[in-house]
């Protein structure tokens, strides 16, 4: 376990804190480790949206191609072969 010190700069907000955890029987360090857990998540799904956001952008751009037109053709053109063994 790692120890860390946090200073609040606003006593409301800790002493609200203190109230709620008291209310559902937890400890103050548990409530600190979800809200984080929970930035972190909110952080890396709002990375993936930007990601996809971006993808979907180049592919509208370079005037993407459906990915079973894309097979089709590959198979068509005999850049591709299936086996149906």
């Amino acid at each position: 376990m790692t120890k860390v010190t946090i200073s609040f700069r606003d006593d409301t907000l800790l002493r609200a804190v203190r109230v709620r955890a008291a209310e559902d029987g937890r400890q103050i360090r548990d409530i600190v480790e979800d809200a984080l857990a929970a930035w972190l998540d909110a952080r890396e799904e709002a990375e993936d949206t930007a990601a996809s956001t971006a993808a979907v952008r180049e592919y509208d751009e370079v005037g993407g191609e459906d990915a079973d037109a894309f097979f089709r053709r590959m198979v068509a053109e005999g850049h591709v072969r299936y086996d149906d063994s």
